[in-house]
Formats: C-alpha cells, structure tokens, sequence
C-alpha cells in the first residue's frame, strides 16, 4: 500500500504458486476511500527466472492494450537486458530495450535505455546507482519495471539521470531496524540542498 498524508493512494496485489509470483493487481486512488482497478500483470518464467512480464492496461482511453516485457540474464542468474513492447493509445509501436550493468554483489548500477519510435531509435538515457549495504524489502516483489527496486537486494542511495536533454542526480536517505530493514526514506529529488519525506 502506499500512503500519502495519511490516505491510501495505491495498492499492490500479489498472487503465488508454488512460492512463485504469478499475478499482481495494481489500483489507484478513486475518491471516497474507494481503489480503482488500473492494471493487472501476468509473469511467467523458465525456470527460476523471470522472462516475461504481461501488463495488460484495463484502461487506456478505453482500449485495452498488452505490454510485454521479455527480460534476459548472464549465465550468473544476473539481470542482462530487458525489452518492452507495446502500442500505445494512438496506435504507435513502442519498444524500449534496456542493457543493465549489475554489480557482484547483484545489485544494477548502470542502466542504458533505448526507445524506438515507429522504427526510430531514440537517444539513449544512462542512470547509474549507488546503494547501501541493508535489505531491500521491496526486493522481488514490488514490479519489475521498477528495475532497482525489483532486482537489486540492497536500497538505492544516489541515482543519476542523463537523457539527451537533461541530467538529474537525487540522493536518498534511510533510517532502519534491527533487522536491517529501512522503515523510512527521505529523497531529495525536488530540490538538491533539501529532502522530503517519501515513504514509511
């Protein structure tokens, strides 16, 4: 769940088999303390591995459409690239195709990311990460489009943005348990001498 000033904005729901994740239902905020529906994504893998993910949009202008993502891995079991396909509300063929660079310790510290247009590549956008040493509770579990909390077992602690037109860095910090685990995080990616409360 995922509150904000003490509302419930959104929600994930996840459903196992065999202690695998094979659905995950994903609402917003709907007015009078009410979620909405907006996707629900399929997963399905070989063997241990992830390899593709199904989003299917239940609402987009109302249309439906199917994103489908296809994820590859080194011999290592690491992540190695990941490629997203879908057409959008106005009919356009989308494919973003993403290289990742991971670390020993199997966290992803660089990212570059293509998007191609009716045909057209794309610049590319680069984001590096550095992490701390603690536990990721969000570690397989939350989407993994969100590629560094997906797949990386630590919690990101600076994270760098280049596009072809801007370039952002937004550091964050933690507070954690005994157990490792953070139990909240400040970010200050609104502006770089001042962090804001993100999540408990």
């Amino acid at each position: 769940e995922l509150w904000a000033d003490g509302m419930l904005v959104a929600s994930n729901e996840y459903r196992y088999l065999n202690g695998k994740l094979y659905f995950r239902t994903y609402s917003t905020y709907a007015g009078e303390k009410a979620l909405k529906v907006i996707s629900v994504s399929k997963y399905t893998y070989t063997g241990d591995l992830l390899t593709t993910v199904v989003e299917n949009v239940l609402e987009r202008h109302g249309a439906e459409s199917d994103i489908i993502t296809n994820f590859t891995y080194t011999e290592d079991g690491l992540i190695k690239s990941a490629r997203k396909w879908n057409i959008n509300e106005y009919g356009v063929p989308i494919v973003v195709e993403s290289a990742f660079t991971t670390g020993v310790n199997g966290n992803i510290i660089k990212i570059s990311e293509v998007t191609t247009t009716r045909g057209v590549r794309g610049l590319p956008s680069v984001y590096t990460m550095k992490y701390d040493d603690k536990r990721n509770p969000r570690y397989g579990l939350i989407d993994p489009l969100e590629f560094t909390e997906y797949f990386s077992p630590n919690n990101v602690v600076d994270l760098n943005e280049k596009t072809f037109s801007d370039e952002k860095s937004t550091q964050s910090r933690y507070e954690y348990n005994a157990d490792r685990h953070p139990t909240s995080v400040n970010a200050n990616d609104l502006l770089p001498a001042e962090f804001r409360e993100l999540v408990k």
